[in-house]
């Protein structure tokens, strides 16, 4: 199950969840991710089955959501304060190649890459 926060049509964030290659449904009455996660985490019951539960709505086009730059971080907290979303920022092969050289050949002494300061 591929789970998503979008931007609704009232500017509210709505879940939508989808199997591979299958059409993404919104999840009724989910205020966000991260309100199903906890709901999920405090009845002891995995995501799926907490989304299950819930039911599933409309259709959602995630293409036209990208297309309207309406993705969300994938998890929210009321307090943005608590939540770090972080990853390696690395989407290509090319860049993943670049890391990997300077893995091979960058030391402290003779780094591969040139400062912009």
């Amino acid at each position: 199950m591929l789970v998503s926060q979008v931007q609704g049509p009232d500017n509210s964030a709505v879940v939508a969840v989808r199997e591979l290659g299958e059409e993404a449904r919104a999840v009724k009455n989910a205020g966000s991710v991260y309100e199903l996660a906890m709901e999920a985490a405090t009845a002891g019951k995995s995501l799926a089955s907490v989304i299950e539960a819930h039911g599933l709505g409309d259709a959602i086009d995630l293409k036209k959501v990208r297309d309207e730059r309406r993705f969300l971080p994938p998890i929210t907290h009321p307090d943005p304060a608590h939540v770090y979303l972080t990853g390696t920022g690395l989407i290509r092969l090319p860049e993943t190649g670049c890391v990997m050289l300077f893995r091979k050949h960058g030391t402290a002494q003779r780094p591969i890459y040139r400062s912009l300061g």
